[in-house]
């Protein structure tokens, strides 16, 4: 891996990591409800795998035989 992937997948999954525990720290605040912690964390890792998918396509789009 490139030393530009490795860097750039580091800072994504900083980003993710924190984005992360902003939604468990409102759950757990009771800012947000239950359906919404799913939801919010659902979207979250769709919108950082797709941005992981981008970097690093051919390691996580095909299925391992």
């Amino acid at each position: 891996m490139a030393k530009k992937e490795s860097s750039s997948l580091q800072v994504l999954e900083m980003l993710w990591n924190r984005e992360h525990k902003l939604i468990i720290y409102k759950y757990l605040r009771n800012e947000i409800s239950h359906k919404q912690f799913i939801e919010e964390s659902f979207k979250t890792n769709q919108h950082y795998k797709a941005k992981i998918d981008k970097i690093l396509p051919h390691k996580f789009s095909e299925k391992s035989k």
